[in-house]
């Protein structure tokens, strides 16, 4: 019981921060409010900032899992909703190795 609570915490959690974090950054750039710099980069990376196309691709697919799980969770599907939170944290992981 307690698993299946901290497993779905986990994985709107994550994937909505992510969603978050990435889409604001895409409206920011959008509307010219912030222009990507040297500042704005990866963490222990020296590239630059990623592109609108590939924000807006990685807010996109961050949020359309956060939605999922959210959805899942209600629906009491618990085996989707971490198969939800393995897709996330594997995004993550290509976001960081390809470095975009």
């Amino acid at each position: 019981m307690v698993n299946r609570i901290i497993i779905a915490f986990a994985s709107i959690l994550s994937s909505g921060v992510l969603a978050y974090a990435h889409l604001m950054l895409y409206w920011q750039i959008q509307s010219g409010n912030i222009q990507p710099t040297e500042e704005i980069a990866h963490i222990q990376s020296s590239l630059p900032v990623l592109e609108r196309g590939q924000l807006l691709t990685f807010g996109l697919l961050f949020f359309g899992l956060c939605c999922a799980s959210l959805v899942l969770t209600f629906l009491k599907k618990h085996k989707t909703t971490f198969a939800c939170f393995v897709v996330t944290m594997l995004l993550i992981w290509v976001r960081m190795w390809a470095g975009i």
